[in-house]
């Protein structure tokens, strides 16, 4: 299935919208996985985009994150 923008992207715009519908976080989940096949969203996942949206971020793009620098030497192909 194509989802527009992308997978995650859908899936945090459905959750968007439920949020602002007052729907629980894990109704929501159970809601998606029911339409787009069971496990494509786990109600942690779905929990953690409702605690954003709650503090009034909602912004669904991921946030940068810092790495640790690879031990692997790139050169040595």
């Amino acid at each position: 299935m194509e989802y527009p923008g992308g997978k995650t992207q859908h899936f945090r715009h459905l959750l968007f919208f439920v949020f602002h519908r007052d729907q629980k976080a894990a109704e929501a989940a159970w809601d998606i996985c029911n339409v787009y096949g069971e496990g494509i969203i786990g109600e942690s996942t779905a929990r953690k985009w409702f605690a954003k949206f709650k503090n009034f971020d909602f912004n669904i793009d991921d946030t940068p994150r810092s790495r640790r620098p690879s031990e692997f030497d790139q050169a040595m192909n």
